[in-house]
């Protein structure tokens, strides 16, 4: 019997990709890593602020207890006191802590209190902090175009345009509410 030919099977010649699109991949490499990184910073602050900040009066938690409940809270928010912001913020997701600034007790009357803590209950009920962390994650991964950080603006202000609103329903006076925010 004759023996057949080797079968021989070619290869096509691998391409490695442009040396463009590899400095495009390292390029948006580096620019999410720096941005994770300054997010990262950003939440470790944050908790550090939690961790060192002090805690509220008893007067204080049982009039932020009566404003949750006013505006429909189940369960009133930790309340931390500090010296290192100058407005209150709200952090955490299943427990909310509500920071609020020292200066803002002294200087303003139990119900501007009232129409600030209508404000963050807002963002509380409205789940913004897990509404910032996946805007910081669209951020993160799409730094480089100029019309996801336009329109995360946008976000934030109607965000906070819709707080306002909510605060107001919730206390009724829509001038008092407006003097309250810009005492604070």
């Amino acid at each position: 019997t004759a023996l057949a030919p080797p079968v021989t099977t070619r290869k096509e010649p691998t391409t490695s990709p442009p040396p463009w699109l590899r400095w495009l991949g390292w390029f948006w490499l580096t620019g999410a890593a720096f941005v994770a990184a300054w997010r990262a910073l950003g939440l470790c602050g944050s908790a550090w602020l939690i961790r060192k900040a002090g805690c509220a009066s008893e007067g204080f938690t049982q009039q932020v207890t009566v404003m949750a409940q006013r505006c429909g809270l189940r369960q009133a928010p930790l309340v931390k006191i500090t010296n290192r912001l100058m407005s209150p913020a709200v952090a955490g997701i299943l427990r909310p802590v509500l920071l609020f600034p020292a200066a803002a007790l002294a200087g303003l009357s139990p119900r501007e209190l009232d129409f600030i803590l209508a404000h963050e209950f807002a963002h509380i009920r409205r789940h913004d902090f897990l509404l910032g962390l996946l805007r910081a994650a669209v951020e993160t991964l799409f730094f480089f175009h100029p019309a996801v950080w336009w329109i995360n603006r946008r976000i934030r202000l109607e965000r906070e345009a819709a707080c306002d609103d909510a605060a107001v329903a919730a206390t009724g006076d829509k001038i008092a509410y407006a003097r309250a925010l810009s005492s604070l």
